[in-house]
């Protein structure tokens, strides 16, 4: 079966398995859209660029939806259901494409980025007495493991973090000031740049970094 089938009966299921979910808050204002739709063109391109053009549907849904709830997440500090969940379950359908042993290192992968999301996230509270990683995040942890597998779940992992780190401290520097312990940031565009960056890089990346 094509990926381009699989990916339209997931959407399907979606609709069936999902009814309260709540589609309106996918909504952005004309100009946050454009940049997320921007973005997405951009991510693309990268993809084409890369020569992963073969996945090119599966790799324009990616980019979409890591790009539009990005850009959610950074007008509103979430991370809308019908986006994490809509993305592991394509991802998890795309992976049936490439047979078995793709499908079941999709879903473990996850199922890993669920569960050692959901520890971190309690850990987190139990420590600081306050969320680190919100719902959104968490589920959007268990995509980057359905499409990523769980071989590159770690390294995308490592990627966001860095990420995020990278710009707190670039952030504090510019505003000459320690950096705020209590502050809170969107992590789900760091999570988005770390999913694409293994999609689009695969072995490569992993080798790099020491993962493979």
């Amino acid at each position: 079966m094509r990926a381009s089938a699989l990916i339209s009966a997931q959407f399907h299921l979606l609709r069936v398995f999902m009814p309260g979910a709540r589609f309106s808050s996918l909504s952005l204002r004309p100009p946050l859209a454009a940049v997320a739709l921007l973005l997405a063109a951009m991510l693309i391109a990268t993809q084409v660029a890369w020569g992963r053009d073969g996945y090119l549907a599966a790799g324009a849904l990616l980019a979409l939806g890591l790009c539009w709830g990005s850009v959610i997440d950074i007008d509103r500090m979430m991370l809308p259901d019908a986006i994490t969940l809509g993305l592991a379950g394509v991802g998890l359908a795309v992976s049936l494409a490439g047979g078995s042993h793709a499908f079941v290192s999709s879903a473990i992968g996850c199922a890993v980025g669920l569960l050692v999301s959901l520890g971190l996230a309690e850990g987190y509270r139990r420590l600081r007495g306050r969320d680190g990683l919100g719902g959104g995040d968490i589920k959007l942890l268990a995509a980057a493991g359905a499409w990523l597998g769980w071989e590159g779940l770690p390294a995308a992992v490592l990627i966001a973090t860095s990420a995020a780190i990278v710009f707190i401290l670039g952030g504090a520097a510019l505003r000459r000031r320690r950096p705020d312990a209590a502050g809170q940031i969107a992590f789900g565009p760091f999570i988005a740049v770390g999913i694409w960056v293994v999609w689009l890089g695969g072995a490569s990346v992993l080798g790099v970094l020491a993962f493979r």
